[in-house]
């Protein structure tokens, strides 16, 4: 499964992807049993927590990784 691509203009700060990626990872490996879908939901959940400034987005609503969620922000 391929990292999912961050211009360099939009990288910030690499505090906490390895903990998004593990978290998201581990939900979505939970909920499917498929290595691929949470390897995906990974790599998603690190490329958003790479485009701020420390370990969470600063978010009111808490975006979440979970494709089949429509709130969430991270492709």
């Amino acid at each position: 499964v391929p990292a999912v691509p961050v211009p360099l203009a939009e990288r910030v700060d690499t505090t906490g992807c390895g903990d998004a990626f593990q978290a998201a990872f581990t939900v979505e490996y939970l909920r499917s049993r498929r290595i691929e879908a949470a390897l995906r939901a990974g790599a998603r959940r690190a490329a958003l927590v790479i485009r701020h400034l420390g370990a969470t987005p600063d978010n009111e609503r808490g975006d979440r990784c979970d494709r089949r969620d429509p709130r969430r922000v991270a492709p």
